[in-house]
């Protein structure tokens, strides 16, 4: 089965515990199976609040991440 997701950065800007709990609430809300969590700064996501947040709401998340032009293999500047 593919599930459908959305990337919380529809809801909101950030991943602070309100943050997360409005991200989550509504994409369980809008009928979505996951959500996508941006990791731009990994360390300030915490991960125990993320999973129960996630089990209460019955959802799984994905996580991407934000490249910066030297680091992405797509740019140009990666390329040089």
């Amino acid at each position: 089965m593919n599930q459908l997701g959305v990337h919380a950065l529809v809801w909101r800007g950030g991943w602070s515990e309100s943050e997360a709990a409005l991200a989550i609430a509504e994409t369980k809300r809008a009928g979505y199976d996951l959500i996508e969590i941006p990791l731009l700064d990994p360390a300030s996501v915490d991960a125990a609040m993320t999973r129960r947040l996630l089990d209460k709401h019955g959802l799984t998340a994905t996580c991407s991440l934000g490249l910066a032009a030297a680091t992405d293999i797509s740019s140009e500047a990666c390329r040089r």
